[in-house]
């Protein structure tokens, strides 16, 4: 430090040191900064992922338990004619012996 006119004055050379000390330190604060959101944005963007594949997981599964429950019914309805006719199909076999 110099003295001028009755206070502390800096040199050029001394005070562009230091701006550029600080500089590099705000530039490193920066840099962290942007990767960690780009660390969070690639968090997100896998998480977001992940909610769209479950998403289409769920979907398809309701859709495979509506189909089996349509295949459900349509065997309950087989079943029940079956029922109906199998009783029939015996008197008829019956009286024709």
């Amino acid at each position: 430090m110099d003295e001028h006119r009755g206070h502390d004055t800096v040199s050029a050379a001394a005070g562009r040191t230091e701006k550029q000390k600080q500089l590099g330190e705000t530039q490193r604060k920066s840099q962290q900064r942007i990767q960690e959101t780009e660390k969070e944005l690639q968090d997100l963007r896998q998480a977001v992922d992940s909610l769209k594949r479950s998403a289409q997981a769920a979907v398809e599964h309701r859709r495979l338990e509506d189909i089996c429950k349509g295949e459900l019914v349509k065997i309950s309805q087989t079943v029940e004619e079956v029922d109906i006719l199998e009783p029939r199909t015996r008197e008829d076999f019956l009286q024709c012996g």
